[in-house]
């Protein structure tokens, strides 16, 4: 019996999608966000085209940036479903947990998706000349998994490789590129849009040009050898840095949480999802206060 196609999932973000530089992008309200929208759109289009050129059967996409209803369901590829709005559960990696032939296809929901694809992904807070760097929201400065530091790449990725799923693409400018291969490793695609030259600042490659890398490595990413899944072992030990005391006060709330200095809460768990629900519980306590 011949083997189904491989299924992807595509979490895509916004900081790091083609032609985008500063937060007037990546804001509703504010002047260039209607174009970011379409930027971004533009470039989920260029992914799942090359996995389908690369033999990609089914393809979801979560909007993973800010209120997450950013991609325009209208122009989005026809191939792609979209999975759009907040709160969702798992935040940025909502569906990775499904698996694909859910039941809006009238599937039983039981194969797992083959790989994740992040696009328009940036890099972790306190990278220098990265576009609009940060971990998760501005009032986070670092967190680490077992010692390592991680932003969200390492952090969605983690996700992922709990399942068993591993990230086979990641796209962005080349400081969020960067940050991905050093931490998945050998097999990983990687299609970098933009040269950053400050924070909000970057030379940026022809919107052709940008969408024709995406296409290729995606269409790589399916084709080719894929990363081993990133697996941080349990137990797993969260530490939050946090840029103001506040902040970390209210995080520490949270059951089994423990503040270990004026800015910085731990919490240890037995596996990766609760982890991060766990700093996606600490966000929305910290979002509580000015």
């Amino acid at each position: 019996m011949p083997s189904a196609p491989p299924a992807v999932f595509i979490s895509a973000d916004m900081e790091g999608i083609s032609g985008i530089i500063d937060n007037e992008y990546t804001t509703p309200g504010h002047s260039d966000y209607p174009r970011a929208r379409q930027f971004m759109t533009d470039d989920v289009n260029a992914a799942v085209e090359g996995a389908q050129a690369g033999g990609a059967g089914d393809i979801v996409v979560n909007d993973s940036h800010g209120p997450m209803r950013n991609i325009l369901i209208e122009r989005l590829h026809p191939a792609a479903r979209l999975i759009s709005g907040s709160p969702k559960r798992l935040s940025m990696m909502t569906g990775i947990a499904d698996g694909p032939d859910t039941v809006l296809v009238g599937g039983d929901g039981q194969r797992r998706w083959d790989m994740a694809f992040l696009v328009g992904y940036h890099a972790r807070a306190g990278v220098a000349d990265a576009i609009l760097d940060h971990t998760w929201t501005y009032s986070i400065f670092e967190v680490h998994l077992n010692g390592r530091e991680v932003g969200e790449i390492g952090l969605n990725a983690a996700v992922a490789g709990s399942l068993g799923i591993p990230v086979a693409l990641v796209t962005g400018d080349e400081k969020a590129c960067a940050e991905a291969s050093e931490l998945l490793g050998t097999g990983l695609q990687t299609a970098v849009v933009k040269r950053a030259v400050g924070r909000y600042a970057a030379e940026l490659l022809p919107l052709p040009a940008a969408h024709a890398r995406i296409r290729a490595a995606a269409e790589a990413a399916v084709a080719g050898p894929r990363p081993a899944p990133f697996v941080v072992a349990p137990p797993i030990h969260l530490v939050v840095g946090w840029g103001k005391t506040m902040h970390a006060e209210m995080a520490a709330t949270v059951p089994g949480s423990r503040r270990i200095d004026g800015r910085h809460v731990e919490i240890t768990l037995d596996n990766m999802m609760d982890v991060y629900l766990a700093l996606l519980a600490y966000n929305s306590l910290a979002g509580t206060v000015s």
